[in-house]
């Protein structure tokens, strides 16, 4: 939620041109190991912002972007597996408004499954939990 907040409000990200927000969430995703699959959407859905892949398909009608460009909260799963890598992730997703509140587009992470796993490991809890 935090990595998505602070991006929201980069001007880089936010409202850059597709390369220089190109360049910002592959900096974002290169100082957070578990991110995968940074992206912005307009508004209208059409992706226009990804790191190494090419920009342009709409998602207008995906659940996802529906639900999420609907909320001023976070948005997260369900699980899926990448479209870019060979492994799963949770999608978290933030809807990006302008300084009047107009909505502007959305933006999207993955989150790597095995970075959970990983996260379960270190947290201390109590014998049986699950």
């Amino acid at each position: 939620r935090r990595l998505l907040q602070v991006a929201a409000v980069d001007a880089d990200v936010a409202t850059g041109s597709p390369a220089v927000c190109e360049r910002a969430l592959a900096a974002l995703a290169a100082r957070a190991p578990e991110v995968l699959n940074p992206t912005r959407t307009s508004a209208d859905g059409i992706i226009d912002c990804v790191p190494g892949r090419r920009p342009g398909n709409n998602v207008r009608d995906n659940p996802i972007f529906q639900a999420a460009i609907a909320t001023d909260s976070i948005v997260v799963g369900p699980y899926v597996r990448s479209t870019t890598h060979p492994e799963a992730v949770v999608p978290v997703n933030l809807r990006i408004a302008d300084r009047e509140g107009r909505v502007t587009g959305l933006l999207s992470i993955g989150i790597r499954m095995k970075w959970f796993d990983e996260l379960a490991r270190r947290v201390d809890l109590p014998a049986g939990s699950v």
